[in-house]
């Protein structure tokens, strides 16, 4: 199997029957190419047994190494090793159990995939993004600060989808879609419980009756009720759920709205302006937050073999660079303090007020 990324980043998988390739022929599904047209690719695929025992040497979860060299592992002790001389470069290999974890299998990819596009002059932002009435809006954001509950919101009101989670930018600022569906937990069904109606009919009952549990509608036990909502994880794409395709060609980023989590119960969620040199550098550090165990396994590979990656050891000036670069075009840089998923609603109405209001600023909800 061959996929194809913006004609930029090329990915070769064995075409297995397993998790972790279903997950792939799942997610990049439209991006799926019928043969290879003899072009090399940057991530090579494949699945063998590769399973550890409960009491094998740990350097830091989820990080080890054998004889073999330096591996990830799962919850289950299941394998993904990674050719970590490779990342970043042409023809990177990825072996995986294919009974690997497939969520972390795809943040694995998703991963191998940025830091090719790096290379080639994009990199990855933590944020969603969306057009309104013509506007490109981007909102980076720390983890669990409500970011996608936003998006979903503004999906409903007639939003374009763009990109959730990762959003893919070039260094003129322009921003695409990226192939990859959108990863619902239970506090997106608890906030927007229509979403439900909009999945195929098993992840439907799924959800429903994980909904149910933790109404305590059944009578479970508190610690099946809390394993149930944490194990929630439905992943879509966004024509699914909206019925419009998402916008797909290169848009140039208008907006700028930082999502930032207060800690005070009592504020309002609230908008002012942001310098832009520190919204950089809140940005390129949620980066290598979200990153930060793979860079720790570069680095155990790097103790362990004394060879190094040519690629790596120049990333964090490259992506400063790209970084810089892409955001020095663009005029309209804003933070919003919010209390997280829970002001999504108002987070929205001073986004959507915002932008159709002439850019005051300084309001609360």
């Amino acid at each position: 199997m061959w996929i194809e990324l913006m004609g930029v980043v090329r990915i070769e998988a064995e075409d297995a029957n397993s998790p972790v390739i279903n997950l792939l022929r799942k997610e990049y599904k439209p991006y799926i190419l019928e043969s290879d047209f003899g072009v090399k690719a940057d991530i090579i695929v494949t699945v063998r047994e590769d399973t550890k025992t409960h009491d094998f040497y740990r350097v830091k979860s989820p990080i080890s190494f054998d004889e073999e060299g330096v591996f990830l592992f799962d919850s289950r002790y299941r394998v993904c090793r990674l050719d970590w001389d490779r990342i970043g470069l042409d023809g990177v290999r990825v072996q995986c159990d294919p009974a690997f974890n497939p969520h972390f299998f795809a943040i694995i990819i998703e991963y191998l995939v940025h830091m090719k596009f790096v290379s080639k002059g994009a990199f990855f932002c933590h944020a969603s993004a969306f057009e309104w009435q013509g506007k490109v809006v981007l909102c980076p954001a720390w983890r669990n600060v409500g970011k996608t509950n936003l998006l979903l919101s503004l999906l409903e009101k007639g939003a374009r989808y763009i990109a959730d989670d990762w959003a893919l930018i070039d260094a003129g600022g322009r921003i695409r879609s990226l192939p990859k569906r959108l990863n619902l937990f239970h506090y997106n069904f608890e906030q927007h419980p229509g979403l439900a109606e909009r999945l195929t009919l098993e992840l439907k009952h799924l959800v429903d009756f994980t909904m149910n549990a933790i109404s305590g509608r059944y009578d479970l036990d508190h610690g099946v009720v809390e394993m149930l909502r944490e194990k929630l994880r439905v992943r879509v794409c966004s024509e699914e759920l909206t019925g419009r395709s998402p916008i797909l060609e290169a848009e140039q980023i208008d907006y700028v709205f930082s999502l930032r989590l207060s800690t005070i119960e009592s504020v309002r969620a609230n908008i002012s302006e942001i310098d832009r040199d520190v919204f950089l550098s809140i940005t390129e550090e949620t980066l290598h937050y979200e990153q930060r165990l793979f860079h720790m396994g570069y680095q155990v590979y790097k103790a362990k073999s004394g060879r190094v990656n040519p690629f790596f050891e120049t990333y964090d000036e490259h992506l400063r660079a790209l970084m810089h670069s892409a955001f020095t075009g663009i005029e309209h840089f804003y933070q919003i303090y919010t209390l997280g998923q829970k002001q999504a609603p108002d987070v929205e109405r001073l986004i959507l007020d915002f932008l159709e209001g002439g850019g005051e600023v300084h309001r609360a909800y």
